[in-house]
């Protein structure tokens, strides 16, 4: 039938907002961010020592990962500190039905905190434009067997890896990008906000952005 002929139930429509914002929401996780990123950190690491091999414009831009990560273990402490500071959490408690949330007013974020997230954005951005280069190497040694200096098997097993490393970063970088931008004055202004979330048995801070 035409949609103006016909009712519609919403089953649990009062979660209807939060789908919504969810939805177009950029999101990070403060503390399993740096934990991914020390992670990483080691597993590339191991990953050249036990592949001395490696060899090209894929060994050259791996080498110089490592280095990239550590710069922004740092760069996400700092932010960490600052925003904990800013949104004054109690982590010895938590509601059960209901998130802990700092909301910055009108979407707008103290200059402090955004130029901590410009810097954010920037070393996301390079992190992310080179874990990109590297899948695309691995994908092209796949298809068109450019020489990388290791087995296919190896290869095989590092493409979906990256894909991943690459996919969590430009989340990242997404984040960074709308949270650190500021808004015309004319338009509605992006919503920016902060939770406090479990994350297994702990707690952790969500950076969150929506239109």
């Amino acid at each position: 039938p035409h949609p103006k002929d016909t009712f519609y139930i919403f089953d649990e429509g009062h979660h209807l907002p939060e789908k919504a914002i969810n939805h177009f929401a950029h999101f990070t996780r403060l503390r399993s961010t740096k934990s991914w990123l020390v992670q990483t950190d080691k597993a590339l690491t191991k990953l050249l020592k036990q592949n001395p091999t490696l060899s090209g414009e894929f060994a050259s831009q791996l080498e110089q990962v490592p280095e990239q990560l550590k710069q922004l273990q740092e760069q996400q402490q700092m932010i960490a500190n600052a925003l904990e500071q800013q949104a004054e959490f109690d982590f010895s408690r938590q509601e059960r039905f209901e998130k802990p949330r700092y909301r910055f007013e009108h979407g707008v974020v103290p200059e402090p905190l955004r130029e901590m997230a410009l810097v954010l954005k920037a070393s996301f951005l390079q992190l992310t434009d080179r874990l990109s280069r590297l899948h695309d190497l691995l994908k092209k040694a796949l298809e068109d067997d450019l020489k990388l200096g290791v087995d296919r098997s190896v290869i095989e097993q590092l493409q979906p890896f990256f894909g991943r490393l690459y996919a969590r970063s430009e989340a990242n970088l997404g984040l960074w990008t709308v949270f650190s931008a500021q808004d015309d004055a004319k338009a509605v202004p992006t919503a920016r906000w902060l939770a406090l979330v479990e994350q297994g048995s702990e707690l952790d801070i969500e950076v969150c952005a929506s239109p």
